[in-house]
C-alpha cells in the first residue's frame, strides 16, 4: 500500500511539473470558482475587434512638425487608450462562452473585457511632396509609470462598444503594467470620403468620414506586459481563481491599426484610468474627418484593431525541480524505514 501511495504521489507531482513546463500552455479558468466551467489549457486570448484612441495623437504630430520648423519644444506625447471583449481562446477554445454582440460570437453566461492605457511620443513625421503619396508618422513608448492593463470578469455582460461603457466593471482578475517597446508607425493616404463607421449594423456617425483605407493604416509592435503578477491586490495582480498559474509571458501581438471601422462600432467613450469603475472617461475628438491633418478641433485619432494575446506559464526554477527531487527521495526513505520496522 505504501509503495502504491508513493507512486501515486510521485506521479501527481511530476504531472503537475510537466503541465507547468509545456511550451505555450497556460491553465485558465474562465469563470473562476463562481461558475461551473472547467479550467482550460490555452495558448492565447483572442479578443474581438477592439477600439483604440490616440488621445492627442493628431496634435502631437502637428507639434512635432512645428518643432522641426522653428526649433520649439511643444508636447509631442499622446495617450493610447484601448478596450475590448474576449471572443475566445486558442488551445481549448472557450468561444462559446464569450460576449454576444457585434461579431460571430453567440451565447455565453459571462463576459471578459480589458482596458488598456499607456503613453507614446512622436519620433518622426514624413510628409509627401507635391506629387502626393503617403504621410508617415513614427512613435515610441514612453515609460512614465502610468501604463496599465486591466482584465475583468462580469456575469452581467453589459459592455457596449458603441457607448464605450461596461468594459471596466465586474471583478478585476488581472492588473499589469506595460514593458517598454519600440513603438510603431501610422501611414495616411491623402484622400478622404469613406464612412468612418462602416459596420454591418449601420452608420452611427453620419457626417463623419475617415482617411481612405486601404492603404491608410498602421501597426504597433508587440505590447509586452509585466509577468511577475502577485495574487495580492496591488499594481501587479492576478486572481489565482482565474489565472491559476504564475505567468511567464503575456503580450498583445503586433497590432494592425485602421482608421475605418468595419467590424466593431467606434466607441464614444474610453475608460482612461486603471482600476475599473472609476467614473473617469475620455470622449474622442476626431472632427469631421478621422485622421486628417490637425486643424484645431480634431486632436485625436480613433482606430480599429483586432488583438491576440499569447500567454505562457512560468517554468519552475532549477531549485524548485531540485526540491521536488529531494521531496521524492525523502518519501522513498520514509517508505523503506517503515518497511524495516
Amino acid at each position: 500500500m505504501m509503495a502504491t501511495k508513493k507512486t501515486l504521489i510521485a506521479t501527481a507531482l511530476l504531472a503537475a511539473l510537466g503541465a507547468s513546463t509545456q511550451a505555450n500552455a497556460y491553465l485558465f479558468n474562465p469563470d473562476g470558482v463562481v461558475g461551473g466551467h472547467a479550467t482550460q489549457d490555452i495558448t492565447a486570448f483572442d479578443w474581438q475587434p477592439s477600439n483604440v484612441l490616440a488621445d492627442n495623437g493628431n496634435l502631437a504630430v502637428a507639434n512635432f512638425l512645428l518643432n522641426q520648423a522653428d526649433g520649439g519644444s511643444r508636447d509631442v506625447t499622446f495617450k493610447v487608450w484601448a478596450q475590448g471583449q474576449l471572443f475566445g481562446t486558442t488551445g481549448n477554445n472557450i468561444t462559446g462562452l464569450c460576449t454576444p454582440g457585434e461579431s460571430t460570437c453567440t451565447g455565453g453566461d459571462y463576459e471578459i473585457t480589458y482596458t488598456l492605457g499607456y503613453t507614446e511620443k512622436v519620433t518622426g513625421v514624413v510628409i509627401p511632396g507635391l506629387t502626393g503619396g503617403t504621410a508617415t508618422a513614427g512613435f515610441t513608448f514612453v515609460n512614465d509609470g502610468t501604463s496599465f492593463l486591466d482584465i475583468f470578469y462580469d456575469p452581467l455582460k453589459d459592455s457596449d462598444n458603441l457607448a464605450g461603457s461596461g468594459f471596466d466593471n465586474g471583478t478585476r482578475i488581472l492588473s499589469s503594467q506595460i514593458i517598454p517597446t519600440t513603438g510603431g508607425s501610422f501611414e495616411s493616404y491623402p484622400s478622404t470620403g469613406q464612412t468612418f463607421d462602416g459596420t454591418p449594423d449601420g452608420n452611427q456617425y453620419v457626417g463623419i468620414t475617415t482617411l481612405e483605407t486601404p492603404p491608410s493604416g498602421g501597426s504597433n509592435v508587440d505590447i509586452k506586459l509585466a509577468a511577475a503578477l502577485s495574487t495580492v491586490p496591488g499594481t501587479l495582480y492576478r486572481d489565482a481563481n482565474f489565472f491559476t498559474q504564475e505567468i511567464n509571458s503575456l503580450q498583445f501581438n503586433g497590432l494592425s491599426l485602421s482608421p475605418r471601422f468595419t467590424t466593431v462600432n467606434p466607441s464614444r467613450f474610453f475608460d482612461g484610468l486603471a482600476g475599473g469603475s472609476n467614473g473617469a472617461g475620455i470622449t474622442p475628438l476626431i472632427g469631421l474627418v478621422n485622421g486628417i491633418a490637425y486643424n484645431g478641433d480634431n486632436p485625436d485619432i480613433q482606430l480599429q484593431t483586432d488583438p491576440n494575446m499569447p500567454i505562457t506559464a512560468k517554468i519552475p526554477e532549477p531549485t524548485s525541480i531540485a526540491l521536488l527531487g529531494l521531496g521524492l527521495g525523502a518519501l522513498g526513505m520514509v517508505s523503506r524505514r517503515r518497511r524495516l520496522i
